[in-house]
Parts: C-alpha cells; sequence; structure tokens
C-alpha cells in the first residue's frame, strides 16, 4: 500500500511539475555601493543565474546564485560577493509589461584578497526588489530591475571581513527563457 501512495505522489509532482511554469535566465549587473561600504569599494560589476517558477501568475518565487565583484578605491583587488538569494516576487499587473515588488532573504560568500591570500566568509543578506518583465514572445521575457543588496557583518568572525553591514544596488538586465505552459 505504501508502494502505491508512493508511486501516486510521485506521478502527482511530475504533473505538476511538468504543467508548472517554469523560468530559467540571468542578469548582468552594474553594482553601486552605499554608505560605509562605499568608502571602501568602487562600483563594480556581476552577473546573476536565476531560475523562477510561476512566472505567469502574479506570485513568483525565485532562486539564484551570482557574482559582484568590486573594485579597491586604492588600485587593489577589492571585496566579491557571491549572493544566494531566495526570493518572492508579487507581480503588479498580468499585461505584456509586469512591474513587480519582490524580497529576498540568502547567504552572501564575501571574499577579499590577492590570488595567493584570499580570506573568505558567509553572511546573511537581504534584498528588497523592484522590477519590470516585458514578455517578447510566450517563451522570452526580458527583466530589468533593481535590488539593494543589504549583508550584516558578524562581530565575532576570525575574519572580520565586514567591519560593517555592506549595502549596494544593484541594476540587472537580464532575460528568460520560459519552459511549461
Amino acid at each position: 500500500m505504501k508502494s502505491i501512495i508512493a508511486t501516486l505522489a510521485i506521478l502527482v509532482a511530475f504533473h505538476t511539475a511538468a504543467c508548472a511554469q517554469f523560468a530559467l535566465g540571468g542578469h548582468v549587473n552594474a553594482l553601486f555601493p552605499l554608505g560605509d561600504f562605499s568608502t571602501f569599494n568602487q562600483s563594480g560589476f556581476g552577473f546573476d543565474l536565476e531560475g523562477r517558477f510561476g512566472i505567469d501568475k502574479p506570485l513568483m518565487t525565485s532562486a539564484s546564485i551570482g557574482f559582484h565583484s568590486f573594485r579597491s578605491p586604492n588600485g587593489g583587488r577589492g571585496q566579491t560577493f557571491t549572493p544566494i538569494t531566495l526570493s518572492l516576487l508579487y507581480a503588479l499587473s498580468t499585461t505584456e509589461i509586469q512591474p513587480y515588488l519582490g524580497f529576498g532573504v540568502g547567504v552572501n560568500r564575501v571574499s577579499s584578497g590577492s590570488a595567493g591570500l584570499r580570506v573568505t566568509n558567509s553572511y546573511f543578506g537581504i534584498s528588497p526588489i523592484f522590477g519590470v518583465q516585458y514578455k517578447s514572445s510566450e517563451q522570452i521575457y526580458f527583466d530589468l530591475n533593481v535590488r539593494y543588496n543589504l549583508t550584516f557583518a558578524s562581530s565575532n568572525d576570525a575574519f572580520d571581513l565586514l567591519n560593517r553591514n555592506a549595502a549596494y544596488l544593484v541594476f540587472n538586465l537580464g532575460v528568460f527563457y520560459k519552459f511549461g505552459q
């Protein structure tokens, strides 16, 4: 009996996943440090890979991983952030042009130093989002959004990479391909 229930559950899960709307895409980023974080870092660049579930519905979920690189003002190497974020996005419209609001939480891996001596640590972060997605065709979506990334510093780090919270704006331009119905 348990194997029949397990088989039915797996079939329902696969059917739901096959009928679901899933989009996979990426962004290129322009990064602008804010506050105290801007005294130690200059603007930078990056990219994100993102998967979105429920792409045509008002409520979407998102999982993303990125690479954000900042330059040092004194010509040094600067810092790199690898944000791993889970987000909820709410579409404000269901037309071809969809503005949306969102909020993400996740882990930011922060690295600093030269190639020979690089120190890396993990920090908790949040990320409010405002964006617009444009439905170019049934499968292609273009996305433009602004994120406010806030990484919380930890005062009990063995290697104190972030003395204070790190805040920066991320301007994203990307494209998504939608799978499913």
